[in-house]
């Protein structure tokens, strides 16, 4: 067995995989401001679901094409990711290389990514919460509403995950349509208060938990409950960012529309089954090794010069593959007639 494959049973041993653990039994400004980025993984989730909701909210059906777009992204994406990994630890064998492939296909569907397969779930089903929305008087939704953020956020504190991430989407639909339909004004009012709040809220509480958790260790078990299980707090931070940035005017760039293009390709690439959901965040603790500096004065400019790194090999990747895969795709007439037959379809009047 070799070093590389004998750290990889201990990493799976020790479970050393998760940016939150950090904030368990010490407390410093390393692991205060490791975490707080950290934070930051979650809420693009959510504000993509958000982004997702505003726009389709009011609209009738779906467009397949982009369903199709986001399983062929995450399918490269993951495969690259699962090449690099195996490299790493095995070097390409033939059978390996056949698993990694399968485990791509397979990843759009096979929940290996926490948020693909729900969102791909509530994306299908947006034509009958589009239908079912506009169809409610102001009041009855607001009541849906309220009993649904109460109950999930109460559900997913005590570890109760009904449906999993999908029922989490669906209240952050629900939310992000009702604030569109009825309360846009007062949240292009109110959008930094309710960020400011929330966001302190949750990192004020995490703070004091992590501070707790350095004498009474079993109490850290809480962080998981503010930062990562979804909640009322979380919910006001995604859909108030949204807003903030929803109302600033940077006209047309074409800078800004290719890094926007390749955010979510970043992403799938850095955080999945092999780079940064296993084997002790593989990307972060065996390339860059940025848990042997936790506590050291250089850990915030090795995670900027790291995070740096990372973003623009991401980004080259991702811009390959829209300029290549994508494009070879998704120009065939005969894709985009299937998909405009298959939206006709699913759309509900």
């Amino acid at each position: 067995m070799t070093d590389r494959q004998t750290d990889r049973q201990t990493d799976r041993q020790t479970d050393r995989g998760h940016w939150w653990d950090a904030f368990v039994g010490q407390f410093n400004l390393n692991v205060m401001l490791s975490a707080l980025l950290g934070e930051w993984g979650q809420l693009g989730v959510g504000v993509f679901i958000v982004i997702s909701a505003y726009f389709m909210c009011n609209k009738n059906g779906i467009h397949s094409i982009k369903v199709l777009e986001l399983c062929l992204e995450t399918v490269f994406m993951n495969f690259i990711a699962g090449m690099i990994y195996l490299v790493y630890y095995h070097g390409c064998t033939g059978r390996a290389f056949l698993n990694t492939a399968l485990n791509a296909v397979l990843s759009p569907i096979s929940g290996q990514y926490w948020f693909i397969t729900p969102f791909l779930f509530l994306y299908l089903l947006f034509p009958f919460f589009q239908s079912a929305l506009l169809k409610l008087k102001e009041g009855n939704l607001r009541a849906i509403l309220i009993i649904l953020l109460i109950t999930v956020s109460i559900a997913d504190f005590l570890y109760i995950r009904v449906l999993g991430a999908i029922m989490d989407f669906i209240v952050m639909f629900i939310l992000t349509a009702y604030v569109k339909l009825y309360k846009s004004e007062w949240m292009d009012k109110h959008a930094w208060k309710i960020f400011l709040l929330s966001f302190g809220l949750i990192y004020g509480l995490s703070m004091i938990v992590s501070a707790a958790s350095v004498r009474y260790p079993s109490v850290g078990s809480v962080i998981t409950r503010l930062f990562v299980n979804w909640n009322i707090l979380i919910y006001g931070v995604c859909i108030s960012l949204f807003w903030i940035f929803k109302n600033i005017n940077i006209g047309h760039s074409r800078l800004i529309n290719l890094l926007a293009g390749s955010s979510f390709g970043i992403y799938l690439l850095h955080e999945n089954m092999y780079m940064g959901a296993s084997d002790g965040a593989f990307l972060w603790t065996k390339i860059f090794h940025l848990n042997d500096f936790l506590v050291a004065p250089s850990l915030m400019l090795r995670l900027l010069i790291s995070g740096i790194v990372v973003y623009f090999i991401s980004f080259a990747i991702d811009v390959l593959r829209r300029f290549t895969v994508e494009r070879l795709v998704f120009k065939r007439r005969a894709i985009q007639i299937y998909c405009n037959e298959i939206d006709s379809k699913i759309s509900v009047n």
